[in-house]
């Protein structure tokens, strides 16, 4: 999203997926939080990091050299795996099955001798659901007409009342959730 509304790459998308990955497995474990309320809380967090993070490195450069909002998001994304080095250590961390609701670990369904359980229908589910919710917001809103406009041409967008500062953050801002829904 942010690639094609901007056509930057965002470098720090990967350490936003891991950021969402790594609260989750802190409040779980650490906190001893029930699964769905750190994953809400992972999603809260990384869009606020997202949205963050293109105030402190897109936005400055947005009218400079593209090559400068490379390094930054590079030199951002660079922070963030830092960052987490800090706070987490490097040791390889596994998530415990038992952490997970109960529900996750039965059977739904087999087919053909093809096991599938309810964490693979909740996984597929999900991403059915926010594909169609990513598609509404982007074909039947004012804000995903915003985004095309300026994927379009961002001056006349501008000169046609758009906020682009708004609709850049708001991009930034979903695609971190996506991110950390990931």
């Amino acid at each position: 999203m942010v690639y094609g509304v901007l056509e930057l790459i965002n470098f720090a998308h990967g350490e936003i997926y891991m950021l969402g990955a790594f609260i989750v497995y802190h409040l779980v474990i650490v906190c001893d939080m029930p699964f769905f309320a750190a994953f809400g809380i992972a999603l809260v967090v990384c869009c606020g990091v997202g949205i963050l993070l293109e105030y402190l490195a897109y936005k400055p450069l947005r009218n400079k050299r593209r090559l400068a909002a490379l390094i930054s998001a590079i030199g951002m994304s660079i922070f963030l795996q830092n960052l987490a080095l800090i706070i987490w250590g490097a040791q390889q961390k596994g998530f415990p099955s038992e952490k997970l609701p109960t529900l996750f670990s039965s059977m739904a369904l087999t087919i053909g001798g093809i096991n599938i359980n309810y964490m693979q229908v909740f996984i597929f589910t999900l991403c059915v659901l926010l594909m169609l919710a990513l598609h509404y917001i982007i074909m039947h809103t004012r804000v995903g007409m915003a985004m095309r406009a300026i994927a379009q041409d961002s001056k006349a967008a501008a000169l046609m009342g758009i906020n682009i500062d708004r609709v850049v953050s708001f991009t930034f801002a979903v695609g971190s959730f996506l991110g950390a829904v990931a």
